[in-house]
């Protein structure tokens, strides 16, 4: 979805109907899903805050409504029936909606075959819970979407074994983006991933 078809509508329709249908996205798929928009974090009562992606109609007087809150982002992402599913998000303050981080996994066949065989959903965030993000990267990208798509060209590829898996993608990103910017990048699981 680009520019104006990125509404609230829009994208809940993408991820909780086209994504979430059986028919269309099998059990062994593998789903790669970016967002590159606004973020905001409101501050809860309880004195815990709410992360907010902001699709293009948002009011920003209005998120409770009109963005969708990472709470809501996270129930559709478990109605998406692949085992894998990675979301990268380039978004001020996206971090929030991370439960935790893990230890990056090492190369080889052993370690591919055990990540594949577990259900995953993971999330690598331009920033973290409480940051902004730097636009004005290289190429006319933000500096983390920049990092992204060189990790993607196989910068990534930490191991050399023609692989790149979504611990080595953030291991190169993290790093990269950091070394540019003031912004930490993070990674990890979002509720009920195997890891």
């Amino acid at each position: 979805l680009l520019d104006g078809e990125a509404t609230r509508a829009g994208i809940l329709k993408a991820l909780g109907g086209r994504l979430a249908d059986p028919a269309r996205v099998k059990h062994d798929d593998r789903v790669f899903v970016f967002f590159a928009g606004h973020g905001v974090t409101r501050k809860l009562p309880s004195g815990k805050a709410l992360g907010y992606l902001v699709p293009v109609d948002a009011d920003r007087d209005n998120y409770q409504s009109q963005a969708i809150s990472m709470t809501n982002f996270q129930d559709v992402s478990e109605a998406i029936p692949a085992k894998h599913v990675l979301f990268v998000t380039d978004a001020c303050y996206s971090g929030i909606a991370l439960t935790r981080g893990g230890a990056s996994g090492g190369a080889g066949q052993s370690y591919l075959r055990e990540v594949t065989r577990r259900s995953g959903r993971q999330m690598l965030a331009a920033g973290g819970p409480d940051e902004e993000v730097a636009d004005g990267g290289p190429q006319g990208h933000s500096i983390f979407t920049w990092a992204l798509m060189q990790g993607l060209d196989g910068q990534a590829d930490l191991s050399g074994d023609g692989y790149i898996t979504s611990w080595e993608l953030a291991a190169y990103v993290g790093p990269t983006v950091s070394s540019l910017s003031r912004q930490t990048p993070a990674f990890g699981n979002l509720v009920g991933s195997e890891g």
